[in-house]
């Protein structure tokens, strides 16, 4: 009886767990599609390295 219920209660997080993949999957391709993306891209260019030594 214990093994079913655990069964039943990692199957109900599992399925969650892919309902969650496949919609933050849907959002990331929409974020994708905007210019967003190409604008954070274009900012990280502009930005230096970070290292303190070594870029005289």
């Amino acid at each position: 009886m214990i093994l079913i219920s655990v069964a039943t209660v990692f199957l109900v997080l599992i399925s969650i767990a892919i309902v969650k993949m496949y919609k933050l999957k849907a959002e990331n391709k929409k974020l994708m599609q905007t210019n967003a993306f190409k604008d954070y891209e274009d900012s990280t260019e502009e930005t230096p390295s970070g290292h303190l030594y070594g870029d005289n």
